[in-house]
């Protein structure tokens, strides 16, 4: 998945470094609509991503968190 993101990171003009696209990769689970909307979105602020922008970013827009069920019980 990570060499295909660099494919559409250099068609886009984007500097992206491998170990950035493996992180972004990992974090979306393996969906790479997620992760295209990933790098378009960082694109419009930053023409070079680096490891550190793509973690900040998808710590800060983490929509699922894991738990054990008990920890969910004591949420409620």
């Amino acid at each position: 998945m990570a060499k295909r993101l660099l494919q559409v990171a250099n068609a886009e003009g984007l500097q992206v470094n491998e170990i950035a696209l493996e992180e972004l990769a990992g974090r979306v689970n393996g969906d790479m609509r997620m992760a295209i909307n990933q790098l378009q979105y960082m694109s419009l602020s930053m023409s070079v991503i680096k490891y550190d922008d793509v973690r900040q970013r998808l710590l800060s827009s983490a929509k699922d968190e894991d738990i054990s069920p008990f920890v969910a019980v004591d949420k409620i």
